[in-house]
């Protein structure tokens, strides 16, 4: 049988966006399932009448509803689990030495052929650049 329906959102009435509905026989999943879309519609097929369907979406208490084969208005209830505090402490370096100052200064001999690659790229890309540019006449 195919099931459809739509997902709200208990408080506020307004659909839940890509909620899981998983389908469950004996408390194990079958494999079966859909993902709802942006405007909380969904349909799936379940092969087994006695399965039932398990809709979960982040922020929201798992619902456990049983097909009817029909069209069904599902209602999710937000989950508010408040995350508790955190604490940020800083301390001072301990470190005498300047934080500023580069620890890696490369070498002219270093950077040198990375320097001629980057030219090499601009100016092959300013004569493509300029031949795109170019007026045409046409030919005959």
């Amino acid at each position: 049988m195919t099931q459809t329906g739509t997902i709200y959102d208990a408080i506020t009435n307004l659909p839940v966006p890509v909620a899981t509905v998983a389908i469950y026989n004996n408390g194990n999943p079958t494999g079966e399932g859909s993902v709802a879309d942006v405007s909380g519609n969904f349909s799936v097929y379940i092969s087994d009448p006695n399965s039932y369907m398990r809709i979960s979406s982040i922020g929201y208490t798992t619902a456990q509803v049983s097909p009817n084969g029909g069209s069904e208005a599902i209602y999710l209830n937000p989950n508010m689990n408040e995350l508790p505090g955190v604490t940020v402490t800083a301390q001072a370096p301990t470190s005498t030495t300047s934080t500023t100052q580069a620890t890696n200064n490369p070498s002219w001999a270093e950077m040198k052929p990375l320097l001629i690659g980057v030219l090499i790229i601009f100016v092959v890309g300013y004569l493509i650049a300029q031949s795109h540019d170019t007026p045409r006449r046409a030919t005959r």
